[in-house]
């Protein structure tokens, strides 16, 4: 155990300043605001630094396993507090380009989803995550994990559908 305090602050600025943007990203995907991932993230970096646990963690492993508090804190979260309304355009950049606009349907979508398949998604298709990892950090079974992405796959093509229908010519 390293015994020189100096030492130690380094290394936990060294961390932060290596991986906090990363964890930022990451808070940001399933928040879809910056505040609250900068939160976020602080909020389980802390816990996971001040834990008992701490010290029992790999090197390697320590933003795997930020993240995972991450997630766990944002869903708990999610299941404390009702939906707020969805406010897309009060986040939009005033850029009145169609990659805006498809953007913030795909946002709308993401943010229409229960928080669990919202997480589920984001740490496919965001984190490229194996399924048999997905399972351990939202503590449940692979077939829940499939039936997670599934289905909020499938809300979000069918929302976004109107976006790739086009009408007849003629």
């Amino acid at each position: 155990m390293n015994s020189d305090p100096e030492r130690g602050d380094r290394a936990l600025a060294d961390f932060a300043a290596t991986h906090g943007e990363s964890l930022v990203r990451f808070g940001f995907q399933l928040t879809h605001d910056r505040a609250s991932a900068q939160d976020l993230a602080q909020d389980a970096f802390i816990k996971v630094l001040t834990g008992t646990r701490r010290g029992s963690i790999a090197p390697r492993q320590l933003v795997p396993y930020v993240k995972k508090v991450m997630l766990h804190d944002y869903l708990k979260d999610a299941k404390r507090r009702r939906a707020l309304p969805l406010n897309v355009a009060s986040r939009a950049i005033p850029d009145r380009t169609d990659e805006i606009a498809d953007r913030q349907a795909v946002w709308a979508a993401l943010e229409s989803l229960p928080p669990r398949q919202r997480a589920a998604l984001v740490l496919r298709h965001y984190e490229d995550l194996p399924d048999r990892e997905i399972t351990s950090i939202l503590r449940c079974r692979p077939a829940t994990v499939r039936t997670l992405i599934s289905r909020g796959s499938s809300t979000i093509r069918e929302a976004l559908r109107p976006m790739f229908v086009h009408p007849k010519a003629g």
